[in-house]
């Protein structure tokens, strides 16, 4: 194994043949997955726009942007390419959702957060989740056995047990498919001028696209359309239209190359139905309508991709195989290349980061990462040999880190934990991480990944790239 790589290989799961409980975080970090609305809402779920019925128990933070915003969600089936993750024929079928500014009509209904059928699964994820955050580091994996390295304290603290039977869960801000509004400005007159930059997000090793719902809506609400992706078969549950499930099935712990590129693939055909969909082709493959206006304000030529974890590796992959992208961002993930880098000789190793650096080559990347973790100087946060891709970009370049934050600032993760300490349902041992409030976090992420995509994809420079901010004083500038 390369020491390069050895402190940022994920944990191995307990349970590799149960249906994903402990998954991968691109950084050593251990991931689960938080799944919403999928294919179709659930009517039941729908929440009255304006209804006084507080609708959930835990909420997300509203977005900040001008725009009022809508989401849709596409089954799409990639007939060219074999699903990775089947032995027998199969065509690679994968679950998107479509967030962009949305023009109201009268009385709508908010999407929920995730489909009901996912719920009776997802609650005992969280609740291992959270466990594990708030359990001492010396106590067994709940429903696991001790570590097998003894502690430093022959009597390993007892873990933190949660139930969230009674919680529940968000609805998102976004109004189910309604239709795209027109830009609000002076020069949105022009035709050129009259379509919206495209994001897509790609989710941590494991999770599901809805994970990254608080800043995915935010994007939207400033005037992106935002297009999230679930890995199937990678994610731990992905529900298509008339409530089918699937679950994650395969381990790739020990490959974590082999997930990126089936990422990279799915990203790229994603893609290629944008071009169709801008074109006003329905891809979907229940042939549902799409949101009235979308392919007309689509503009393909400005383009932006970011990711958490072994999506932000999805990031940088994409990137150096798709001219596509115009920029991107790293959300604490480390960089994986096309071999395998666990086993491959290091001259091997260094050579394929430096060809991943050149297919970069000039366009700009960001990283923000977990400064409470990982708040080191470049080459130190990705070990040696990934320290090698950042020293061959030739474009802008910034590393920043988020001081106090961890794994799962980056998602919803966070926010919902301490609603639940807020709220009670969780009172078997305070939070003393000493991490950074997760709303405040949320709100310094969204500025900056805004204020990245605002200035490569619109040629619009808010300044906070520039250097330390004293309105976000948390940011670090490596």
């Amino acid at each position: 194994m390369n020491p390069g790589y050895e402190n940022y290989l994920p944990p191995r799961r307990r349970e590799p043949c149960v249906r994903r409980r402990h998954l991968l975080g691109g950084l050593t970090l251990l991931a689960m997955s938080l799944t919403a609305a999928a294919g179709e809402p659930d009517v039941d779920a729908l929440i009255p726009v304006g209804s006084q019925e507080r609708p959930a128990r835990l909420t997300l933070p509203a977005p900040t942007g001008p725009y009022a915003i809508g989401v849709f969600s596409l089954h799409l089936i990639d007939y060219a390419r074999q699903d990775p993750y089947w032995s027998t024929p199969h065509s690679r079928e994968l679950m998107v959702s479509l967030w962009y500014p949305a023009r109201i009509e009268g009385r709508e209904d908010l999407a929920p957060w995730m489909p009901a059928r996912s719920l009776p699964r997802f609650r005992g994820e969280l609740a291992d989740l959270f466990s594990q955050l708030l359990s001492p580091p010396d106590a067994p994996p709940p429903g696991g056995s001790a570590p097998s390295s003894p502690a430093p304290n022959p009597t390993p603290a007892a873990p933190v047990h949660i139930s969230l039977d009674a919680v529940r869960f968000p609805v998102s801000h976004a109004v189910w498919g309604a239709p795209v509004a027109a830009p609000e400005h002076e020069q949105a007159r022009e035709k050129a001028a009259r379509r919206y930059p495209v994001v897509i997000y790609s989710p941590g090793y494991g999770l599901n696209r809805e994970q990254g719902t608080a800043l995915v809506e935010d994007l939207a609400s400033h005037g992106y359309i935002v297009v999230t992706i679930s890995h199937t078969y990678e994610s731990a549950e992905v529900q298509f239209p008339g409530g089918r499930i699937e679950y994650g099935r395969h381990d790739l712990d020990g490959s974590p190359h082999v997930a990126v590129a089936v990422r990279r693939e799915d990203t790229r055909f994603v893609l290629d139905q944008l071009r169709g969909i801008a074109a006003g082709v329905h891809y979907d493959s229940e042939q549902r309508p799409l949101p009235r206006g979308l392919g007309e304000h689509v503009d393909l030529t400005k383009i932006g991709l970011f990711g958490h974890s072994l999506g932000g590796a999805t990031v940088v992959q994409t990137m150096a195989h798709d001219q596509r992208i115009v920029a991107g961002i790293d959300l604490d993930g480390t960089v994986f290349p096309d071999i395998d880098p666990l086993h491959s000789p290091l001259d091997q190793l260094e050579a394929a980061m430096r060809q991943l650096a050149v297919g970069v080559g000039d366009r700009p990347l960001l990283f923000m990462t977990s400064g409470g973790a990982f708040g080191m100087t470049p080459p130190v946060f990705f070990g040696p040999f990934v320290g090698s891709f950042w020293g061959n970009l030739s474009g802008w370049r910034r590393f920043l880190s988020l001081s106090g934050a961890g794994h799962f600032h980056f998602t919803d993760d966070e926010l919902l934990l301490k609603q639940c300490i807020a709220e009670g349902i969780i009172v078997s041992a305070p939070d003393d991480r000493h991490l950074i409030d997760p709303n405040r976090a949320v709100a310094v992420e969204r500025a900056y990944i805004r204020a990245f995509f605002d200035l490569w994809l619109r040629n619009q420079d808010r300044h906070l790239l520039n250097g330390p901010s004293a309105q976000f004083p948390e940011i670090v500038f490596e």
